[in-house]
């Protein structure tokens, strides 16, 4: 006797994963669409989208470096990987994470024509490993802001306090 049963692939995202994704030298491009209003991806739990309406009008890339080859390092101690992204016409900006058994998101900095920085305290939970579909978890942290403008402007700070919801659906 033979049984066809439906079934749904599965995968499971481990820190071995995330390790190889922030190894120095990788890059990833990232695409987002600043003008449409509206998109339908489909139902929850689908696991194929369709963009093809989107316009994908704004294109940035960031590339994966040790965090402590980065001139911010200092704010951001215990950070064990960062991405680095350049943006036209104000500077660069480092994303910086932590990566135990989850990953952890620390903060931003930009250097260039002026400072800025986020801290998020404690760590923001990016993903919850291993992560897995329906793996499901809520992060509540407080983000300061802090923006050092050319004298004499002030430095102007910023604290909001998040909670974020985080559900895998496909």
């Amino acid at each position: 006797i033979v049984a066809l049963v439906p079934a749904s692939a599965q995968i499971t995202i481990t820190a071995a994963d995330v390790n190889a994704y922030l190894a120095p030298g990788t890059a990833v491009t990232g695409r987002a669409d600043t003008v449409t209003k509206t998109a339908n991806i489909g139902a929850l739990g689908a696991t194929s989208w369709n963009f093809s309406t989107l316009n994908t009008n704004f294109t940035t890339t960031s590339t994966s470096v040790r965090p402590d080859t980065t001139p911010p390092f200092g704010f951001f101690p215990g950070s064990t990987h960062a991405q680095r992204e350049s943006i036209a016409g104000v500077g660069t900006a480092y994303s910086y994470y932590k990566l135990g058994t989850n990953l952890l998101f620390t903060g931003i900095a930009v250097t260039g024509g002026f400072e800025l920085r986020t801290r998020n305290i404690p760590d923001e939970t990016v993903y919850q490993l291993p992560m897995t579909l329906g793996t499901s978890w809520t992060t509540t942290y407080v983000e300061s802001l802090i923006v050092t403008l050319p004298p004499p402007l002030p430095p102007q700070i910023t604290i909001t306090n998040y909670t974020v919801i985080n559900t895998v659906d496909a």
